[in-house]
């Protein structure tokens, strides 16, 4: 599948429209809805999840869609699920706790 021009320059969540959606988990879980970039040249899918309700990113997880050197198809290179976010007024300062929590990732 070749890369839509939209995705190189915009955010993702632009971008999704532009690819047909599917159900899928994030990695704590919660349900949404996948849009996913097969790689074929690396053998790698990436899909990002999307909160049905509000289309919220929700989180990502990339893995094998073919046997490499790094493993079987089907292994979990990584996945990320977001828990949170926050709006700070200048670079280096940290959100309140009130406004969320960090990003968290597993690989």
């Amino acid at each position: 599948m070749a890369v839509r021009r939209c995705c190189t320059a915009s955010p993702r969540w632009r971008c999704a429209p532009a690819f047909p959606p599917s159900a899928t988990t994030d990695a704590l879980g919660r349900h949404g809805l996948g849009i996913a970039r097969e790689d074929t040249r690396y053998g790698t899918r990436t899909e990002w999840v999307f909160d049905r309700t509000d289309l919220s990113f929700l989180g990502s997880r990339s893995y094998l869609t073919e046997d490499t050197l790094y493993g079987e198809a089907g292994t979990l290179l990584s996945s990320l699920a977001r828990t949170g976010w926050g709006v700070v007024d200048r670079a280096g300062e940290l959100p309140s706790k009130a406004a969320g929590g960090k990003d968290t990732e597993q690989s």
